[in-house]
């Protein structure tokens, strides 16, 4: 078998069981009420939240059976307090800012990261090019 038609082969078997495990999860889901989960940003709604967003306003969190609120933040420590204090199941907060929280806070419940969002911050310096008089 030629290697190309190995690789198709292997994509349409992953796509039909994709499609196996979505329908599944869709009859699921149709028998079951919602889980209902409180997501935190760290900031404002930006660039980075698109991912939680986007998946909101396309429906595909309620295809999961789950119905997710989205609530912005006020910086990293906020997004974590709401999720060690209960408030929220999940959260987006810096990793550097959660390492620094626990070690500060070192009798708090132990906290999952399963993502990372951003390899690089998406940051820059910048300034006028003439000075504002």
């Amino acid at each position: 078998m030629k290697p190309f038609a190995f690789h198709s082969l292997r994509r349409c078997g992953a796509k039909v069981l994709v499609a196996g495990f979505a329908l599944a999860g869709a009859l699921s889901a149709q028998a079951q009420p919602l889980t209902k989960i409180r997501y935190s940003h760290d900031w404002r709604f930006d660039g980075p939240s698109a991912i939680v967003l986007m998946a909101q306003g396309k429906g595909y969190f309620a295809k999961e059976g789950l119905e997710v609120t989205v609530d912005t933040g006020t910086g990293s420590v906020s997004a974590i307090q709401r999720v060690i204090g209960g408030t929220h199941e999940m959260g987006t907060a810096d990793t550097s800012a959660m390492i620094e929280y626990m070690a500060n806070n070192p009798s708090t419940p132990s906290v999952l990261g399963v993502y990372m969002l951003l390899e690089q911050l998406p940051a820059s310096v910048f300034s006028l090019k003439k000075p504002v008089r």
